[in-house]
């Protein structure tokens, strides 16, 4: 009999990592950017820091500026979110936009 006829068939793998992708998700926590040290000193200085660029003429490109901007939005429920509902188990999930 050759080995391969023998042997036992693999199953699990997949269950397995649904398994695993569900814990991950059921222990999502925010991350709460707003709280960061880096978060915090861009919104205390980027006004004061762009205009002092403006002021002595160099400036920033639009968007680098664009980009600070996003960065000082996003992940803030504040400006969008949606909630996401398991018609299966129940979870909800908050999906920021």
């Amino acid at each position: 009999m050759d080995r391969a006829e023998t042997a036992p068939p693999q199953t699990g793998g997949r269950e397995r990592e649904q398994r695993q992708s569900a814990a991950e998700v059921s222990s999502y926590r925010r991350r709460e950017p707003e709280k960061s040290l880096l978060h915090k000193k861009v919104r205390e200085h980027l006004k004061t820091f762009l205009a002092e660029l403006e002021q002595d003429g160099s400036g920033l490109p639009r968007f680098v500026v664009a980009e600070f901007e996003r960065y000082l939005r996003c992940g803030i429920l504040a400006n969008g979110f949606v909630r996401a509902r398991c018609t299966a188990c129940g979870d909800e999930l908050l999906i920021l936009i």
